[in-house]
Parts: structure tokens; C-alpha cells; sequence
């Protein structure tokens, strides 16, 4: 049996740590809307920057392939307490993030208190 070409070959999800760097990831069209929504313009970098620097880490969803099949995506949430609000910013963990220069993962988007989208 050949393994040169595989006909079910499965796509794993890179077993690394969540970033934690707000560079490495890219808003999404609703993230954007949503954050220009919900949160006070004075406040939005700074909700952005410390849920994900040092908020509360949660997985929130098994990965899934999204659009393609080589686009692997798994959501985590950041929970952080700013100027007496606690918010959740959440993010699409992608592979291709980690396996190619330039790929980002995606902020998805951003709600306060207990508003579990």
C-alpha cells in the first residue's frame, strides 16, 4: 500500500499555546462592528489588548474546518475584568497561523458581562 498519496488524510490541530500577542491576529468584519458597538471608543484598545495579553483562557469550541478544508479554526474565549466591566473577546485559532509567515489568527468578536453570544 502506498502512502504517497493518501486519500483520507486527516488535518490535526497544532497542538501549541494560545497567542497571547494582540498582533497576532486580525479582526473580522464582525468583530470590528462589534467592537464599535459595545464598547466605549476610550476603552477599545485597551479591551482588546488585556483580555488577550491577561484575561481568563476558555475553550469554546472543538476545532472545526471552516470555508476549506486546510483551514482548521478553533474558538477560545479571553475573559478580563476593565474599568469595572468584564468582557470577552473571542478568537478563531487558526493553523495556518502557525504554519505560514504572515497567516494571522481572527478576533471574532467582543462582548461585555455575561452576553454569551
Amino acid at each position: 500500500m502506498s502512502t504517497d498519496s493518501a486519500p483520507n488524510t486527516k488535518f490535526a490541530p497544532v497542538p501549541m499555546p494560545v497567542p497571547r500577542d494582540p498582533s497576532e491576529f486580525r479582526a473580522t468584519a464582525h468583530f470590528s462592528q462589534r467592537l464599535r458597538e459595545r464598547v466605549p471608543s476610550a476603552l477599545r484598545d485597551r479591551v482588546v489588548r488585556e483580555c488577550i495579553e491577561s484575561g481568563f483562557c476558555r475553550g469554546a469550541s472543538p476545532p472545526d474546518s471552516i470555508d476549506s478544508d486546510d483551514q482548521m479554526v478553533q474558538a477560545f474565549a479571553f475573559d478580563q475584568e476593565v474599568e469595572g466591566v468584564e468582557w470577552t473577546v473571542v478568537v478563531g485559532i487558526m493553523r495556518d497561523a502557525y504554519l505560514r509567515d504572515g497567516a494571522k489568527h481572527k478576533a471574532i468578536t467582543v462582548y461585555p458581562g455575561d452576553d454569551d453570544e
